[in-house]
């Protein structure tokens, strides 16, 4: 009796455990679905590098055009006009200092003769 309830319970085991996991069909569909996912991966990847390329040239332009802006601020007309308002504050010392990069950036401007006579 042991030897056949033995075999009955292997019998058992064999059948229930032969029954766990996924079937080919699912396995199949799991691995379809598996591939779908790491093509989709792939892509948004590609995607992001491509933003990222895009981030880098948009920051190169914004970087170029802050660049750009700093040299508007600082036409001799501008710095002319900084220095007349710095004087006019009784800075004086940040009004010559003003004055004298004028001279020395643009030294053939009209601005930088007048920044000259009035530093005479």
């Amino acid at each position: 009796m042991t030897i056949s309830r033995f075999l009955a319970i292997s019998i058992l085991l064999v059948i229930t455990l032969g029954g766990c996991g996924p079937s080919q069909e699912e396995y199949q569909k799991l691995e379809n679905k598996n591939k779908k996912i790491l093509a989709e991966l792939n892509d948004l990847k590609s995607e992001l590098n491509t933003k990222n390329s895009e981030l880098d040239k948009t920051n190169k332009d914004l970087e170029q055009c802050s660049l750009t802006v700093e040299e508007l601020r600082n036409t001799p007309t501008e710095r002319l006009a900084r220095a007349r308002n710095l004087q006019s504050e009784n800075n004086i010392s940040e009004a010559e200092k003003e004055y004298n990069e004028l001279i020395e950036k643009y030294p053939d401007s009209n601005e930088s003769k007048a920044a000259k006579q009035i530093l005479a």
